[in-house]
């Protein structure tokens, strides 16, 4: 396995089929440069109106939950993601 990354991720089958061997996926970090595309949405005052269209537009899909960081436009550390969700899928379920 390769350990070069900030992150490795192994996929662990959830299925009824056979995996040979897991799949490995490794992030790799990069300081951003100006043109660079952001990794997270910029709260600035165009991500956050570009996120209030989005938040109206949510509002209208009746059998759809916006959850994480995509939900909230907004960058979460994972165990923060995984609350979240548990939180939500509490409230909803």
């Amino acid at each position: 396995m390769r350990k070069n990354g900030t992150g490795i991720c192994e996929s662990i089958p959830v299925t009824a089929l056979q995996q040979v061997q897991p799949d490995f996926a490794a992030s790799v970090s990069s300081e951003w440069k100006k043109g660079d595309e952001p990794y997270y949405p910029v709260n600035d005052e165009k991500n956050n109106g570009l996120y209030r269209q989005y938040q109206e537009k949510a509002r209208e899909e009746k059998k759809v939950i916006f959850g994480g960081r995509l939900g909230s436009y907004q960058y979460y550390d994972m165990d923060k993601v995984i609350a979240a969700a548990l939180d939500l899928c509490g409230r909803e379920l």
